[in-house]
């Protein structure tokens, strides 16, 4: 405990020298540097406004702020940590932004606070675990509604990132922070770049752990022109922030330090052609030298709480005995929150507000997931099709894309600190500024990804599983009454899966947002340093792929929500290219009225698919605003390096980009979902009318809300497919949510 002590304030005191603000100090020099990266404490029962610099104009550039009850909770989490030679994990959700787009995987800010955290929790015996589980143009809450599986069990801090494409949504928001409250069998303290209003409710409804992180910005020297920038800035800190007089181009120089491909000694090259610069590089996603900033802010706090945990442990054990049991068990603690989300959950916050798109129960209801996307923890096992039924011949849908090379990529010199800089990392590492060859290598290792924690892991305290949540019968509102005019039941004494289903646009690899996962190395990738882990991934089908039959573990709640992709294009189904009927069997289906409508562009001009999946539209928007729960969700858009949605352009100027909007429906169009062989047929309208746009890119159906659907946990049976419409549509499932 001593040493691990010694050496977080050599931490500390690092990232101060690394921003300039290294002793001595005067006086007011010791006050500054402390308000850079400290963490205020509020107290929320009184304060019920966000404090200035977190308001909705604030600068948020100081360290952040929390709670004496928060930061004890952080501090208990840590303690438990220690005492049981458990593992501690950090998790992040965000956006593109947070992802680290333009920049390296290991660039961003989650993966800077890991790279500088995980040597100091070594130290304590303590297995780091820290996952960037962010993905670009998204929000979170197609995360967040099965959050347990998807994010992970065992979460001890979780950030919450996702301001520029969520701010529509509170009630989307508040949904996430539940489901990460009650879903594991840990309960995450919940660190969030707002909104204040939620994160106070959470704290005094819920008596949940929170705070939200800063971008200690407060502390940088602003630059007025180059020279003054090399001379008297230190390196991490230059062109972070510019003086109003300084020449507008100033703060973008140096703001990305990227490359796509290194040449290997082993001869090995690139099948795809290259990149000049990584995807992304726009002017509202950070550079390296801010995603660092922001990682040492989180470190910084997370430091302060270990300095304490420390401590608290030694005082609590000058005597010769052990630690008391206040200071460090979890399992009541953790109850406690959760009987509070279940008690208050349907009328406080502004989750409740979902029952006109999802069912209004989940707000207190732990739900399962699976899905295609990436990243996303226990990463096999969260997979949609790792409960996709196999077909008849033993066929289920396989990401077959093949890796370029195995093991790390080679080393990267954008990852080097030029030897005037401060280097934080050989610092905790104990190593100092001048290296010697043996300790280039170990640092090497380390940042390609083979360092590893000695020594097994032991857990002495089991941590308990939340139990089951009780049923809120008299909350449910049942959707299956609406337009059931329209629909036919029937029942089959057994669904056969289909032959024509297969993994689309998920990466090759291990993608679950850690720092030593590699991910993303199949020969057709355009940009092999980049590292990045997330993708779309989802299972596509066409009228003639049959059915996809998933189970379902331990369903007792009577909740089913899937998340579909209805805008894949035909192509994207190559496995059913050359068929004429389901599975590839039996006589060719007639057309009967199945040709797809034309999609009008927003000129009125007809849209064509380029024969790459992508529809080519003749104007383009500058701006994409959708009106979501009655707010403008500003930004709700995934963009491109030209600052539009994944877009390039043909040779006649029209830009390409792939549509996310459901295509116009054939007549004849008619979606089927079968539960334990009962299925129910929904024709065009009534699929329109029950498919939810949450958010931008996230198309929903709730399949069930039926508290009574049985009264003891059971495995059951899902399955859907598309009719009427052969190959001329393609429809994705992405995620589904159970309960």
């Amino acid at each position: 405990l001593d040493s691990a002590s010694d050496l977080v304030q050599m931490a500390m005191e690092a990232i101060y020298t690394e921003y300039g603000w290294g002793k001595p100090q005067d006086a007011t020099g010791m006050a500054e540097r402390i308000r850079m990266f400290h963490w205020d404490r509020l107290d929320l029962a009184t304060q019920e406004t966000a404090p200035e610099p977190y308001n909705k104009r604030g600068a948020r550039d100081t360290g952040g702020w929390t709670t004496k009850r928060s930061f004890d909770g952080l501090v208990r989490r840590l303690i438990h940590a220690m005492i049981t030679q458990d593992t501690f994990t950090v998790v992040l959700a965000g956006h593109s932004a947070a992802q680290g787009e333009g920049n390296h995987f290991r660039q961003s800010y989650m993966m800077q606070f890991h790279q500088i955290m995980r040597p100091i929790f070594d130290r304590l015996g303590v297995k780091l675990i820290t996952r960037n589980l962010s993905y670009g143009g998204l929000g979170t809450i197609q995360t967040g509604m099965g959050g347990g599986d998807i994010l992970g069990q065992d979460i001890d801090l979780l950030l919450w990132d996702a301001g520029m494409t969520e701010n529509c949504c509170p009630s989307h928001i508040d949904l996430f922070f539940r489901q990460a409250l009650l879903g594991g069998n840990r309960v995450p303290v919940i660190w969030a770049s707002g909104p204040f209003e939620l994160l106070r409710m959470m704290h005094e409804t819920f008596d949940a752990d929170v705070g939200e992180f800063g971008t200690g910005m407060y502390g940088i020297t602003p630059v007025t022109s180059d020279e003054q920038a090399k001379s008297e800035i230190p390196y991490s800190a230059r062109y972070l922030k510019c003086a109003p007089e300084a020449p507008a181009e100033l703060c973008t120089q140096d703001r990305f330090a990227a490359m796509c491909w290194i040449d290997r000694d082993d001869g090995i090259k690139p099948q795809a052609n290259q990149r000049d610069r990584p995807k992304g590089q726009v002017k509202w996603h950070p550079g390296w030298r801010a995603h660092q900033l922001q990682g040492r802010v989180i470190a910084f706090a997370m430091l302060e709480a270990i300095e304490v945990a420390c401590n608290r442990w030694m005082d609590g054990t000058m005597t010769g005995q052990p630690l008391d049991d206040s200071y460090w068990h979890v399992t009541d603690y953790y109850e406690n929150i959760r009987n509070k989300v279940r008690e208050h959950g349907m009328t406080a916050g502004k989750c409740p507000e979902i029952e006109e798109q999802l069912p209004k129960r989940m707000c207190v209801t732990p739900m399962k997931g699976r899905t295609q996307y990436s990243p996303r923890a226990d990463y096999e096992r969260s997979s949609l099709a790792s409960i996709v039924k196999p077909a008849p011949d033993g066929y289920v849908p396989t990401n077959t894309k093949q890796a370029l090379y195995d093991g790390p990529d080679v080393h990267n010199p954008v990852y080097d600190m030029p030897d005037d800089a401060v280097d934080v990392f050989a610092i905790v590492m104990n190593r100092r500024r001048l290296l010697s060859e043996a300790d280039d290598q170990v640092l090497e290792v380390f940042n390609n990804g083979d360092y590893n924690v000695d020594g097994p892991l032991t857990t002495t305290e089991s941590v308990v599983v939340a139990n089951e949540t009780p049923t809120v019968a008299e909350a449910s509102t049942s959707v299956e009454t609406a337009h059931s005019q329209l629909r036919r039941h029937r029942r089959l004494d057994e669904i056969t899966p289909g032959k024509g289903w297969e993994i689309f646009d998920e990466p090759q690899g291990l993608c679950d947002g850690t720092y030593d996962a590699v991910c993303a190395h199949s020969t057709d990738n355009e940009c092999f340093l980049i590292g990045h882990h997330a993708a779309r991934g989802a299972i596509v089908g066409t009228e003639w792929s049959g059915w996809l039959v998933m189970k379902l573990e331990a369903l007792k709640e009577g909740i089913i929500v899937i998340k579909l992709h209805t805008w894949h294009t035909p192509n994207e189904n190559p496995r059913t290219q050359s068929w004429t009927s389901e599975n590839g069997e039996g006589e060719p289906v007639q057309a009967d009225n199945v040709e797809a409508e034309p999609v009008q562009a927003d000129n009125g001009e007809t849209e064509a698919d380029n024969g790459e999946g992508r529809r080519l539209h003749p104007t383009a928007q500058n701006k994409h605003d959708r009106q979501l729960d009655g707010e403008t969700c500003s930004l709700c858009a995934e963009v491109g390096e030209d600052g539009f949605d994944a877009t390039s352009y043909d040779e006649e100027g029209r830009r390409l980009t792939r549509s996310y909007e459901t295509p116009d429906l054939p007549d004849s169009f008619a979606f089927e979902y079968a539960i334990d062989g009962q299925v129910t047929t929904l024709n065009k309208d009534d699929f329109l009318a029950k498919k939810q746009q949450l958010q931008r890119v996230v198309e929903t159906v709730t399949l069930l809300d039926d508290p009574n659907f049985t009264d003891q946990p059971k495995d059951v049976e899902v399955a859907i497919r598309i009719k009427g419409v052969q190959r001329q549509l393609a429809f994705g499932v992405s995620h589904i949510y159970w309960a």
